[in-house]
């Protein structure tokens, strides 16, 4: 576990409990946020509640977690759209998750055989779609 104490990169924000004052907030941060990442496919797609988990981290917060993604990914075309990113696939990029050495790919190919499979999918038969 990261002690966000003493670690000034990934710190959540304190965010006002109530919901219907921060919806434009909420809203506004979201719009930043979109402007930072590389393959903005998808935005209608992104959930309410993954905007309000987005805002639960700073402007600068997010370029780190969107450079960490963009650096592990060797060929660009393979980038996840923004709403696979914003809805789940940030969670690997933020410190409490992020391991450098694991997250690092030096080309497409290497992608290709260093595939993460979460747990869950383990053990799943693999469809070509």
């Amino acid at each position: 576990s990261i002690d966000h104490k003493n670690n000034p990169h990934i710190k959540k924000q304190i965010v006002n409990t109530d919901i219907n004052t921060d919806i434009k907030l909420i809203n506004e941060h979201f719009e930043n946020v979109w402007k930072l990442y590389p393959k903005k496919l998808g935005k209608g797609k992104i959930s309410k509640g993954s905007k309000k988990d987005m805002y639960l981290y700073t402007i600068d917060q997010w370029e780190i977690i969107i450079s960490r993604y963009d650096k592990s990914v060797g060929d660009k075309q393979y980038l996840m759209h923004g709403s696979t990113f914003f809805n789940s696939g940030y969670i690997d990029f933020i410190d409490e998750n992020y391991d450098a050495t694991e997250m690092s790919y030096k080309s497409s190919s290497d992608n290709k055989s260093k595939n993460h499979t979460p747990d869950k999918w383990k053990g799943v038969q693999n469809f070509d779609f």
